[in-house]
């Protein structure tokens, strides 16, 4: 399954968080202008066209690798409700050793799709075909679809966050009881009011 396809599983229903995000788009801290202030600084700090392609790739597969650890937490918090304050600090006390884990997997994918979707063999080769997708649209230098794909990803990312250190610490029931099947549905919501953002 690729990125794109496990990005966007089927609808399940719209969550308290998103709607919140839509009644209050001006909101501090938003999600998608913290994404959107991301790629703008990413864009204006690149010495060339290049090296802002390579900069945006390697942040989406990051924020696609952090979204697997967020997961995973959710749903310990959502099957140990009790422990949550106890998960999110060791969650944050781990941070670094994460974001070690997170830096070579992006490497090892970047690599892979930088040399046409060859690997002569590296520790992430089974998870390669989750990034294949994108192959296509690297070629073409697709802009527009790596610039919607970051968006995304960075919003995902940033709304994650949110709820993992301030709406599960504050006690908010529905971050409590995000299950599998509702950790996916709130993906994608988020991907698609990216997304909707971005084309207006």
């Amino acid at each position: 399954m690729g990125l794109i396809s496990k990005l966007i599983p089927a609808k399940i229903k719209t969550h308290p968080y998103l709607m919140e995000l839509k009644q209050n788009p001006n909101r501090e801290a938003h999600p998608y202008d913290l994404a959107l202030n991301s790629y703008n600084l990413l864009q204006t700090t690149s010495t060339s066209t290049e090296e802002f392609f390579l900069f945006m790739l390697e942040d989406i597969l990051s924020s696609s690798l952090y979204a697997t650890f967020y997961e995973e937490l959710l749903r310990t918090v959502h099957e140990n409700p009790g422990l949550k304050d106890r998960l999110v600090d060791s969650f944050a006390a781990d941070e670094e050793s994460r974001e070690r884990v997170v830096a070579e997997q992006s490497q090892f994918h970047l690599n892979y799709l930088l040399n046409d979707g060859n690997c002569k063999g590296c520790p992430v080769c089974d998870h390669h075909q989750d990034v294949a997708d994108l192959l296509p649209e690297l070629k073409n230098g697709s802009l527009p679809f790596f610039k919607n794909l970051y968006l995304g990803m960075q919003t995902i990312q940033f709304a994650m966050e949110e709820i993992i250190f301030d709406r599960i610490q504050d006690g908010d029931e529905w971050a409590i009881q995000l299950n599998h099947k509702g950790i996916l549905s709130l993906r994608k919501d988020l991907f698609e009011y990216a997304e909707k953002r971005n084309s207006n």
